[in-house]
């Protein structure tokens, strides 16, 4: 069971980490069709460790070691349980219904579609 569930918990995931790393290794959502689900995870890892900035920044948040993809999953998992959703416009809706079937299309409407220049 996840940590801190969400509407896309899945209960057969024991953890937020693992659950983390599930969009990453999901061919429709952010792997693609340029590498299977057993190869995506350690070429992501061998990309992080490429780059001096994304190996300080993971050893500042989990001490000395490899970047690997129980670190990457735990750094999302991180982020996730630090967010704060309260008294949102889609709390403030008075239909339950109606916020499920507008909150998605609003969502993406506000969505940047273009990386930054430092790509964070």
């Amino acid at each position: 069971m996840c940590a801190n569930p969400t509407p896309n918990c899945r209960a057969s995931t024991p953890s937020l980490e693992q659950q983390a790393l599930g969009p990453i290794t999901a061919e429709s959502e952010m792997r693609g069709g340029a590498y299977d689900a057993t190869h995506i995870l350690p070429e992501v890892v061998a990309r992080l460790w490429a780059i001096p900035a994304y190996v300080a920044r993971f050893e500042r948040a989990f001490g000395p070691g490899a970047v690997t993809a129980g670190r990457v999953g735990g750094a999302i998992a991180g982020f996730e349980r630090s967010l704060v959703t309260t008294d949102s416009s889609f709390d403030r809706s008075p239909d339950p219904a109606l916020r499920a079937v507008r909150a998605p299309h609003w969502g993406l409407s506000q969505m940047p579609l273009r990386a930054t220049p430092d790509g964070m």
